[in-house]
């Protein structure tokens, strides 16, 4: 079964998580599949009993790709599509090289589309503290450029030249809903509308 991939591509605090919410709610949850190496890295670090707050969860990226090579968390999400019951995934989120050839390996039986959200360093460090997941709430400016820095942050822009779509948010939220909603409407309409 074809299958339509959705690749969001954000640096921290761009709107990805209510991106995902918004095709969720448009498409049925039941018909939605979500493959996050965020949430990934996540479950590893509070399985291991450490802080699943971003550093920590880079510092696992690193020693995985170092220890198997760039590759091992795009094949991990390769392998995760064909299995999948849905007919929507989305993919949080893009950060290497690797992760686009995927893509492009994927895009041979499947309709991807990979769209970058757009947002200000201080709307997003805003929405960061607004979220306030672990380590978030008391994040500092200084501590959030340190983030945009990050070893995996190396390849965003060459990633986000290969966006199809942007999509560009603000603070307001509803009007970013609104933009939120017209994509899906736009570009998943299909899937909105079998029963």
């Amino acid at each position: 079964m074809k299958k339509t991939i959705l690749a969001w591509i954000g640096r921290q605090g761009a709107g990805k998580e209510k991106l995902t919410e918004t095709v969720l709610r448009y498409c049925g949850s039941d018909r939605v599949s979500i493959l996050s190496t965020g949430g990934i890295m996540r479950k590893i670090a509070t399985t291991l009993g450490m802080k699943p707050d971003r550093p920590t969860c880079d510092k696992l990226v690193q020693a995985l790709v170092e220890k198997f090579g760039g590759a091992v968390l795009a094949s991990a999400i390769e392998s995760a599509v064909p299995e999948d019951p849905n007919d929507v995934i989305v993919y949080d989120c893009p950060r290497r090289l690797e992760d686009m050839e995927m893509l492009d390996r994927l895009r041979r039986h499947n309709m991807v589309i990979v769209v970058f959200i757009d947002r200000s360093p201080e709307d997003r460090f805003t929405g960061l503290r607004e979220r306030a997941r672990a380590g978030e709430k008391d994040l500092t400016w200084e501590n959030f450029l340190v983030n945009e820095n990050l070893p995996q942050e190396r390849f965003i822009g060459e990633i986000i030249q290969r966006a199809n779509l942007s999509l560009k948010l603000g603070m307001d939220y509803q009007q970013n809903e609104l933009h939120r909603l017209a994509f899906c409407k736009q570009y998943l309409y299909v899937h909105a509308n079998q029963s």
